[in-house]
């Protein structure tokens, strides 16, 4: 693809839809480095290009260093991208699994809902919007919102009298109607 895309660049140097492609060729196949490159010379034909820079960004995200340029390239496409734009909310999604990395929980979390709150600017012609790192952002936001709730059940003040007294080691894996089965096996045995 790359050779291709580089014949016809030869004929026609400055098209924007042939930059994009041959950078994005290089994504494809891991020249991160080699396609940051071609993207900063392509910034300098079109300097607010999306073409180039989404796949700019991309390209640092995808280099296995993460540095924190990648989440400027990603601020820097977000900054002229239309909201409704189809790659802004995987912008938002790469900004969280960079927070993620670097395990500034609160930021991946600003990030990630960010990302939500752009899918519901999308075209309907984008929906149901698939981005690679949502899946494992959207786990990873649901076990920190139950260890939130799982943390205040802990510290909340509570009657300790008899019936009580075993809440706190409750395994609810029951069946609705049945009654929780504590993980110390004191209470209730385990046979049902």
């Amino acid at each position: 693809m790359e050779l291709i895309v580089s014949n016809f660049l030869k004929i026609y140097p400055n098209d924007e839809f042939l930059l994009e492609t041959l950078i994005t060729a290089s994504i494809s196949v891991g020249k991160y480095d080699a396609a940051f490159e071609m993207a900063n010379n392509a910034l300098q034909l079109y300097p607010k290009s999306l073409r180039i820079l989404y796949p700019r960004a991309i390209a640092l995200c995808m280099n296995a260093s993460q540095r924190p340029e990648c989440l400027q390239a990603l601020n820097d496409f977000l900054s002229v991208a239309p909201e409704d734009h189809d790659k802004v909310p995987t912008c938002h999604y790469r900004k969280a699994s960079y927070y993620m990395v670097k395990m500034d929980m609160k930021n991946m979390m600003k990030s990630y809902e960010a990302g939500l709150a752009a899918e519901n600017k999308q075209l309907p012609c984008f929906l149901p919007y698939d981005c690679p790192c949502k899946s494992s952002l959207e786990r990873i936001q649901m076990m920190m919102k139950l260890s939130e709730s799982e943390n205040i059940k802990k510290h909340a003040p509570f009657d300790t009298g008899p019936d009580l007294r075993h809440s706190t080691v409750i395994c609810h894996r029951g069946v609705a109607g049945q009654k929780p089965v504590p993980l110390d096996n004191t209470r209730y045995p385990l046979s049902n």
